[in-house]
């Protein structure tokens, strides 16, 4: 069992990349779902990450003359243990000058080098924002271990919402050859829509017809939302390891339904919250707000999906 719990699941998550002419004007979320997955918290997620970037800070200590992020570590629970999730992503920076990828460490085409299943970078460190690169003391520092990440298994990203300056046959044509390749690593692997809340009905149909000619398992997600996020990673982590329990696979809009009766609690609770604490109207917002995040009136982290408790001066929660 301590074996089990012990594991380091060690996933890779691939999509289209490349210039303009071959991603189009919008990433296809491959960097938005490890950011969500490994830090969910909404005052950690960012909407835009790098691409573009100066041959310097391709050469920094987190990018590191790659054209691989390695996102850190993720706890999640797995059969009732904590489990580790170590992720990378495989990308390709552009230079801002010529606008043409950058040259780094490994010159093979993105499709071919982002199939591999060995990756090592000396030094190479944990990346969590754009403003982060060029700035890298301004940060928590968290280096690759040992320098080696060995791949456990590859999510493919099938980006569903429409891109201006990418095709929807160029998208399914880049995949089924990116499949190809990854296939010959006879690692396990799963397909995940991603942008599911702007999806485009035939840009999903399309990814569910590849998905199934491919006999790949396909999650739908949203990282903007936070919606569906964790599931492709845990159902990977039980292909990986057959003594885990695989999960309850959940559609894209009951998983989203029940994100979105979450929020309507967790905001209701909040106003009520509100009301029955903030009764000098003199109070400025941000004052109090900041006694709510300290726990200083109620136990917040019970606020949702549960019922919030008010505090007392010793600061325990006293029992009902």
């Amino acid at each position: 069992m301590a074996g089990r719990r012990d594991r380091v699941f060690h996933i890779v998550v691939l999509g289209v990349s490349g210039p303009t002419q071959v991603r189009g004007d919008l990433g296809v979320g491959k960097s938005c779902l490890c950011n969500r997955f490994v830090r969910p918290h909404k005052d950690e997620f960012y909407l835009e990450h790098i691409n573009v970037i100066s041959q310097s800070d391709f050469s920094g200590r987190i990018v590191n003359n790659d054209h691989f992020i390695y996102w850190g570590d993720a706890q999640k629970v797995m059969d009732g243990h904590e489990t580790v999730f170590r992720i990378m992503e495989q990308t390709e920076f552009i230079d801002d000058s010529s606008f043409m990828p950058l040259r780094g460490s490994n010159t093979r085409p993105y499709i071919k080098r982002a199939a591999e299943t060995k990756l090592s970078s000396s030094e190479k460190l944990m990346y969590i924002c754009k403003d982060q690169v060029g700035d890298d003391l301004g940060y928590s520092q968290k280096l690759l271990p040992e320098g080696k990440f060995q791949v456990d298994g590859f999510i493919i990203v099938f980006d569903v919402s429409r891109v201006r300056n990418r095709t929807l046959e160029s998208q399914m044509e880049f995949l089924s050859k990116l499949h190809q390749q990854v296939h010959k690593a006879k690692k396990p692997t799963i397909m995940v829509a991603t942008k599911c809340d702007n999806s485009e009905e035939i840009c999903l149909r399309e990814c569910k017809q590849l998905a199934n000619k491919l006999k790949l398992t396909l999650i739908e997600t949203s990282a903007t939302l936070g919606v569906n996020v964790d599931l492709p990673f845990l159902l990977l982590a039980a292909q990986i390891d057959k003594s885990r329990s695989k999960p309850k696979e959940i559609s894209f809009n009951d998983a989203n339904r029940k994100f979105t009766d979450q929020l309507r609690l967790a905001t209701d609770q909040y106003l009520e919250l509100l009301t029955q604490e903030v009764t000098d109207y003199h109070n400025v917002f941000l004052t109090k707000k900041k006694s709510f995040e300290n726990g200083e009136i109620y136990d917040l982290t019970s606020v949702w999906p549960g019922r919030p408790r008010p505090r007392n001066s010793s600061g325990t929660t006293p029992r009902d």
